[in-house]
């Protein structure tokens, strides 16, 4: 039986074109090579023209595949980076507002340790702490009517409540704590003695 002279290129025409090869190009395979391949006598040699013809079309066919899959491969992986990028910078802006929101707790709470008789409701908030520390920034000398009061760096201030005047040098470290029963008692780093105050600002 006599094989067909066009079936090895209407095949290879066929993967070409749906693999998205342009239909200019087809029609030039068909005016050009085609007729080439149909002027040959020898009717193995233009058989082995068509067959030539097809597995050249095969071939491009496959390469226009494997560079299609490239480009989606690269076009997916460009948009899993963008993606990855964008998980983490949101993921690092929450981080930061969440060390932000919390760093403002943290200084509300301390601002308003000791407050609870300034103003009402002031120093519930404080509730979860028993004491703050913080350096000395200005010793305001007492009389006998008035103690000393501590003015901390972190803008605190502390007055005695009675007993020998206490004294205090900028710069030292300071701890107030809640005392055993009630009130605040106020120590410098380093000395035993500590002194009952109250928060005044």
């Amino acid at each position: 039986m006599s094989r067909s002279p066009r079936r090895p290129l209407i095949a290879g025409l066929s993967v070409l074109i749906a693999t998205g090869f342009t239909a200019s190009a087809a029609a030039e395979i068909n005016e050009a090579e085609f007729i080439s391949c149909a002027a040959k006598v020898d009717q193995e040699e233009r058989l082995a023209c068509y067959d030539g013809m097809a597995t050249r079309l095969n071939t491009e066919a496959q390469q226009i595949v494997a560079d299609r899959a490239a480009k989606e491969k690269r076009l997916a992986e460009a948009r899993a980076a963008e993606a990855a990028k964008l998980a983490a910078e949101q993921a690092a802006a929450e981080a930061a507002r969440q060390a932000a929101l919390a760093a403002a707790e943290a200084q509300a709470v301390e601002a308003a340790f000791g407050a609870e008789d300034l103003k009402a409701g002031d120093g519930r908030v404080a509730r979860g702490i028993d004491d703050i520390s913080s350096t000395l920034a200005q010793m305001i000398p007492g009389n006998s009517f008035v103690g000393s009061t501590f003015v901390l760096a972190n803008g605190q201030a502390w007055r005695q409540k009675g007993g020998r005047p206490f004294k205090a040098k900028p710069g030292a470290e300071i701890t107030v704590k809640r005392a055993a029963l009630s009130g605040y008692e106020l120590r410098v780093s380093g000395r035993k003695r500590a002194v009952r105050v109250d928060r005044v600002n």
